[in-house]
């Protein structure tokens, strides 16, 4: 494999588990370390959850950047294309896609487009999929069994999610508009066909579904988990406040 300054041609998947509390003197040190917009956002949360999954988004963002691609925290800037999708301004060969849900942050990056989407497995009124899916969806739910329809469900979402956010129009394009079949656990077919878009699931946790997409590079087998007591140490010793 071909490192990341000549071009790799195979995305990686970082998984990061979210603390349920993070000490104050921490937490203020880890705020001082994201950009100001970010920063802001973050103190306009009520919950302190979704304080924690934005934080440790951008955190994780910026320590890969750093790590793959040796640029110090303070010249990382991002920005957004038309449909809110991020990248990173003046690398045009790094794409990467962020999700959180719940206590888990999930990024992907690759010298193509892709896209990544972690769902926590919630009970829902299943009729969501006849309004917002393809007929064709629907109609594979409702042949599972009564018990394996929310699982399945979830797993649609998430491949429907992440190929969205990996062709970067957001919510432009209609979930209704395209399908996606799980013929297997190998075999993720997309209609209408795009060869060149591949998908994959991955088991992290029994709780939730994640699935990633990728536009010609390959997914790799399985996921890297780091830890949080690292991030914060890497965060510490390499990144410091912006």
């Amino acid at each position: 494999m071909v490192g990341w300054k000549g071009l790799v041609k195979l995305c990686e998947i970082i998984v990061l588990r979210i603390p349920q509390t993070v000490d104050r003197q921490e937490y203020d040190f880890l705020t001082s370390c994201i950009s100001k917009e970010r920063g802001n956002k973050i103190t306009g949360f009520v919950q302190k959850e979704d304080a924690y999954r934005s934080l440790f988004a951008e955190l994780l963002a910026r320590s890969m950047i750093i790590k793959k691609k040796g640029i110090q925290n303070r010249d990382i800037h991002f920005a957004t294309n038309q449909y809110g999708k991020p990248f990173l301004m003046g690398e045009p060969n790094f794409k990467f896609n962020i999700s959180h849900s719940g206590h888990w942050v999930v990024m992907i990056f690759g010298t193509e487009e892709v896209g990544i989407d972690i769902e926590e497995v919630k009970n829902i009124q299943l009729d969501i999929a006849k309004r917002y899916f393809a007929e064709s969806e629907y109609l594979d739910i409702m042949s599972k069994s009564e018990l394996e329809r929310l699982e399945y469900f979830f797993r649609l979402w998430s491949l429907k999610e992440c190929y969205i956010k990996a062709i970067g129009t957001g919510l432009s394009t209609p979930l209704n508009s395209f399908s996606i079949r799980i013929l297997s656990k190998e075999q993720i077919v997309l209609c209408p066909g795009q060869s060149e878009y591949c998908f994959k699931e991955y088991n992290i946790d029994s709780r939730y579904k994640l699935s990633a997409c990728s536009f010609r590079n390959p997914l790799p087998k399985s996921v890297q988990h780091y830890h949080y007591r690292n991030l914060v140490g890497d965060i510490m010793s390499n990144i410091g406040p912006i």
